[in-house]
Order: structure tokens, then C-alpha cells, then sequence
């Protein structure tokens, strides 16, 4: 379970925290909770030149370098096991519309519908209802591009995909945020690569690659699981979204969710960070991933978020992460961990500090503190921590590596029903990582939104 983030500038980070009967981000009340602790922050990162392969530079017809694509979900599951959920939003003063295209593995475009918004209104697309609609009813997996109106400047249109598994015993849900590309020559804002790190799992992590162009790219996948490393090529033909093992030694394409349910391996995989390598121009791709874990009741998966390492800094920020009881949430004892996962070639120190307000008092005080050797992972349990009820805790995670190079993902155990809660971090020096993701007060559901300071 993954809850969506939503920071609104550089100073001040917001948190929407969503307990949903149906989909997770239908909210009833908006409690507002300020956070008033003080945080040390260090200057902006500055982003370092870094090395990449030369791009095949062929465009898709009709575009031109720097152009911005549509938002783009990867992976979509929709089957007697998975179903997904569209939602997105409209974060402007003025009507618009977006064009919603569900397409299949290989690229056809299946379905599409355009959707019209109010001002600052959301939407809900039930994929079972929109696939039944167009050309392939019965088709269980894709990828699914959304492009706004282009006559408005800026975004107007964001939004995120939520997958609920119905398979696992228990409800589990999977949430995908939707991928903004900008598709263009290499600049200070945008690389030939993508960075996500999975939390450790029960099998080798999944990902879904979707290509945006129509030239065929050789995306080179490294791998960095503990102190291993493992590096392979996956050929992506013009618009196909392939599924595929990311850590294999040979991986496979082709295959689906259910296949690698049914064959995948299921072994103790450590974190591992996945970098993704495009021969192509940047932009030119998307990704989303999975990883699986084992339960009694069958198994499930938690999310593996990609982002362009030039957009990223050296400091994250996870507010509202739940630490033992938290009662907004309605489920049981949470357990914090944090999975890491350095892509440099030298040692690099992280520091993780536990910022929380009880009963309006204010602390920060540092709960780890490590070395990560070059090329390697670690996930650290912290155990024994008190928090706050009301969900009145954040962690700062800070390191000494070029921006992108140490990749960050912090989740909570619980020791109930559903057994994980994924965070995404806010990043101060991000101007994509923030504002306008969907929410509603409808549908008998409550939201908290959290502030740090």
C-alpha cells in the first residue's frame, strides 16, 4: 500500500494520508495537522555532469526534441486477480480535457476516451469499464498514456493509477503515479537513465518498461543487490511495454504478472537498486516496478518508483510515516525500515534523523547512521521507536553522493492487515516531486494532511 504524496513548494511538504472502504484515495474529512519542527537543510544540490551512452537521437514522427509527452501508467492489471483504477485530476481554475489511450503490450492503442474537467475537479476511470469499450475487451495488461489539452501552458492534468489485488487473502493495493517524461537531447534536467530501489522481497523485482518512441531502444538494466551487481539489455521494440524480471540473469519479456505469480522464483532477495539505461533520447521510456513478497495467504506486491537521477537531490524527506500505533490508519503496529542502495563508484555515508512532535513538543534526534560501499544495498529495520498517533513523525534522509546516485525507500511492517505501507519521499531540490495529486471528500472516507516544517 502506497500513500500518495503531495508537496507543494520547497519549504513547506505536504502529506495526504487516505483510508479508503473501495479505492485508496477517496477521502471524506481533510484534518489539516501542522508540523512545527525545525530542520537543518543543506544548500541546493547542484547536479553533476555524469556519464551516459550516446543517444540514437531519431525522434517519433511528429515530435521535436524537448517536447513533453503524454503521463504515462507502465503497467495497468485487470483481471479476476487485479483491478485498476484511473484517477486524475485537474488542478487549474479553467475547464479542460484529457485524452485517456489504454494500450496493449505490443503498443496498439485498444481504447480511448476523452474526459472533460471543471475547474479543479478529479475523474475515476474504472479500466474493466473503459477496456470494454474499445477493440481487445478481454485484455488483462498494458500501459495507459494520458495527454492533456495542449492549449493550456504548463500541466494541468496529473493523476495516478491505483491497482487493488484481490488475490492475496487480504486486499492489497498497489498505487502507481503517473510518469511525466520530457522527451528531448540530453540538458541539466533530464538523462538516458531511470533510478528505483525495491524494499527486500521473495523474488526477483519486476518491471515494466513502456516505450514512448517509435524506434526500437536497448535499454541496459543494472542491478545492485547487496554487495552484487548485475547488469543485462532488454530490447524494447517501437511503443511495446514489456514485463520482465529485472535481476535475472537472463531475463525474460514477454510474460505476464500471472506467469512470473505462478513461476517466479520464490527465494530472498535482498533491496535492490535498478537503474535503467536508454540508447534513445531521454524521455523516451517509462518505468514502474514490482516486488513480491510471501505471505500465508498467498503473495503480494509492493511498488518500485522510477525517477531521472538529474531531477533528484541528496536529501528526502518521508512525512507521516507510521511508527507503531497509528490510529488514523486503523491498522495495527507499524515497524519503519528504510532500503538504500548506492549506484557510485566510491563509499558514501548516510545519516536518517526522526523528526517528531508529541503533544506540540518538537524533537529531531539521529536513529542511523551508515557507510553504503560502492556499488551495493542495505535495508535497515528501526526498531524501538515511539511515535505519534496522529501520525506527527518524519524522516530526513541525507548522504554525501552526487544527486541520484544513493537511491531511498522508506515503507512501514504492519503486523495486520495490509502488511506493508510504501511511502514516497519528498525531495526539496524536485520541482516534479510536488502539488495537485488527486484526492476527494467523497464516498465516506477520511484524510489527514500532514505538514513539515
Amino acid at each position: 500500500m502506497n500513500l500518495f504524496r503531495a508537496s507543494r513548494n520547497l519549504e513547506i511538504l505536504f502529506f495526504g494520508v487516505c483510508s479508503m472502504p473501495n479505492v485508496l484515495l477517496s477521502i471524506r474529512r481533510l484534518t489539516v495537522v501542522p508540523l512545527v519542527i525545525a530542520v537543518l537543510t543543506s544548500a541546493s544540490a547542484q547536479t553533476k555532469s555524469r556519464s551516459s551512452v550516446t543517444p540514437n537521437i531519431q525522434l517519433p514522427l511528429g515530435h521535436s526534441s524537448a517536447l513533453q509527452l503524454p503521463i504515462v501508467a507502465p503497467l495497468f492489471v485487470e483481471d479476476d486477480e487485479f483491478t485498476s483504477t484511473l484517477i486524475l485530476l485537474n488542478g487549474t481554475a479553467v475547464p479542460t480535457y484529457a485524452d485517456v489511450a489504454l494500450h496493449a503490450p505490443d503498443g496498439t492503442t485498444v481504447a480511448k476516451k476523452r474526459i472533460q474537467f471543471s475547474p479543479h475537479s478529479q475523474q475515476q476511470i474504472s479500466i474493466r469499464e473503459f477496456r470494454a469499450t474499445g477493440t481487445e475487451p478481454n485484455i488483462s495488461t498494458g500501459s495507459i498514456t494520458v495527454s492533456q489539452d495542449p492549449k493550456p501552458a504548463g500541466m494541468t492534468i496529473v493523476g495516478g493509477l491505483a491497482i487493488t489485488q484481490l488475490s492475496s487473502g487480504t486486499m492489497h493495493y498497489i498505487d502507481e503515479e503517473l510518469a511525466m517524461p520530457m522527451l528531448g537531447l540530453p540538458g541539466p534536467t533530464s538523462s538516458q537513465t531511470l533510478r528505483g530501489i525495491s524494499d527486500s522481497s521473495d523474488g526477483p523485482p519486476l518491471i515494466a518498461i513502456a516505450s514512448l518512441t517509435r524506434v526500437t531502444q536497448h535499454i541496459s538494466v543494472l542491478c545492485v543487490s547487496g554487495t552484487q551487481r548485475q547488469k543485462s539489455t532488454v530490447i524494447v521494440a517501437p511503443g511495446q511495454a514489456l514485463l520482465l524480471p529485472a535481476c535475472d540473469s537472463a531475463p525474460t519479456t514477454g510474460a505476464d504478472l500471472h506467469w512470473y505469480e505462478a513461476n517466479g522464483a520464490h527465494k530472498a532477495y535482498l533491496p535492490t537498486g535498478i537503474s535503467l539505461t536508454t540508447d534513445g533520447v531521454p524521455g523516451s521510456f517509462a518505468a514502474f516496478g514490482l516486488a513480491p513478497h510471501d505471505l500465508p495467504q498467498g503473495r503480494y506486491f509492493s511498488s518500485i518508483s522510477f525517477d531521472d537521477p538529474t531531477t533528484q537531490s541528496s536529501m528526502h524527506t518521508f512525512t507521516g510515516i507510521p511508527v507503531g500505533a497509528a490510529n488514523p490508519l486503523g491498522y495495527g503496529i507499524s515497524t519503519p525500515l528504510i532500503a538504500l542502495a548506492n549506484f557510485s563508484s566510491s563509499p558514501r555515508h548516510v545519516t536518517l534523523r526522526y523528526a517528531l512532535t508529541h503533544d506540540g513538543v518538537p524533537s529531531v534526534n539521529t536513529v542511523a547512521s551508515v557507510t553504503l560501499a560502492p556499488s551495493s544495498s542495505q535495508q535497515i529495520t528501526l526498531s524501538g521507536l515511539t511515535g505519534d498517533p496522529l501520525l506527527q513523525d518524519s524522516f530526513i534522509e541525507q548522504d554525501d553522493a552526487d544527486p541520484g546516485d544513493v537511491q531511498v525507500k522508506m515503507l512501514s511492517k504492519v503486523d495486520s492487515s495490509p502488511s506493508e505501507i510504501e511511502m514516497v519521499a519528498k525531495d526539496f531540490n524536485a520541482p516534479a516531486n510536488g502539488g495537485n495529486h488527486p484526492w476527494t471528500i467523497e464516498n465516506g472516507t477520511t484524510s489527514t494532511l500532514l505538514l513539515f516544517n
